[in-house]
């Protein structure tokens, strides 16, 4: 019965392009397990990950030039997860394919702004791969911080760790050494050129560590900041310190509302990430788990003044769900049903340009 079902879904073909870390560990499995989709190609520029990726996920079409996945006409969207997205993005989209794009959308403005222009025109969806803005613990953790009044603070904490101590517990990637060797240099050498072009030349290193940094896993809390209190009036004060490892930002909201941003990495097996938001009376934090921990549940915490003076406090778990699921599960409903992404091309153009605003005022 449950196979009959499957068989009346609407199918997606989807095709990979980039089938690195998340796209082996994250992507790529949901994507087979979806009846909605179908893993119909991947690409990567190295053969012997796309015959990996071929082969441990039953795609037949198998390609190291992303131009020639986009030439076929059986695939209706794609997933980009390459160190660039922008330009196989626009293919994408030129080509009449539906997106879902890692983060970083763009490393600059111009980047993102000809993304969102190439689906527009195109009549396609563009969506940005902001996986926790569909975690039920942030959703419901977001309407409790929206139902305050009298919000004054807001927090961002972020400290993590290299991604390989928690990737090496959970899986093996199959990477091709040999020519991420050969090509590093010149990948980084592009990836400079376009950040420059986002916050000008001439810095020091720092600064562009610092620009990077947010573009990484510090987008997420971006997006995640913006998807509960909207974009800031402006950027007061920034600082990046230790060689680009550690970012403090404070971002005024208007209204006596301010933000403390604060991104920083380490070197030890940690993950520790929240959005917090303050009132008069009560506190609500939400707090994540390593993205690379399959099912692990994100925690909302309540605390709140009874009159009498007794303090309440409350842990929530909302849901075990995958976030990375129920984020294609949504790309899906709005290839197959028509939807407006939450997390579209267009909002992720304005998480590029808070990413240039918060880099930038380190200048002044």
């Amino acid at each position: 019965m449950a196979r009959e079902e499957a068989a009346r879904v609407r199918q997606v073909k989807i095709g990979v392009i980039g089938c690195g870390e998340i796209a082996q560990w994250m992507h790529l499995p949901f994507l087979t397990e979806l009846p909605g989709f179908e893993v119909a190609a991947v690409c990567d520029i190295s053969r012997r990950v796309v015959q990996y990726a071929g082969d441990r996920f039953g795609a037949d079409q198998r390609f190291t030039d992303y131009h020639q996945l986009l030439e076929r006409s059986d695939v209706e969207a794609v997933l980009i997860a390459t160190l660039i997205h922008s330009d196989p993005a626009i293919a994408a989209a030129e080509a009449g394919k539906h997106v879902l794009v890692e983060k970083p959308m763009a490393f600059n403005l111009p980047e993102a702004e000809a993304m969102v222009d190439a689906a527009e025109r195109a009549g396609v969806i563009l969506m940005v791969a902001y996986m926790k803005r569909y975690d039920p613990g942030y959703r419901y953790g977001r309407r409790l911080m929206q139902a305050m009044e009298d919000v004054a603070l807001v927090r961002v904490h972020d400290l993590y760790g290299p991604n390989p101590t928690f990737v090496g517990d959970v899986t093996t990637t199959f990477r091709d050494r040999e020519l991420e060797a050969r090509t590093r240099s010149e990948i980084l050498a592009e990836i400079r050129r376009r950040q420059e072009a986002a916050i000008g030349a001439g810095h020091r290193e720092s600064i562009y560590r610092g620009y990077d940094l947010l573009g990484s896993l510090a987008s997420h809390d971006i997006s995640i900041l913006r998807g509960a209190f909207g974009s800031p009036v402006a950027v007061t004060h920034t600082q990046i310190w230790q060689e680009g490892a550690y970012i403090l930002s404070t971002l005024d909201y208007g209204n006596g509302r301010r933000c403390v941003f604060e991104i920083g990495t380490t070197r030890k097996k940690e993950f520790d990430e929240e959005l917090a938001a303050f009132g008069w009376n009560n506190t609500v934090r939400i707090r994540f788990p390593s993205p690379y921990v399959k099912y692990a549940p994100t925690i909302v915490e309540t605390m709140e003044q009874e009159e009498g003076g007794a303090l309440v406090q409350r842990t929530i778990t909302a849901s075990y769900e995958e976030s990375f699921r129920r984020e294609l599960e949504h790309f899906y409903q709005c290839v197959a049903e028509g939807r407006e992404p939450e997390t579209s091309g267009r909002e992720g153009l304005e998480d590029v340009r808070l990413q240039i605003g918060i880099a930038t005022a380190a200048l002044r």
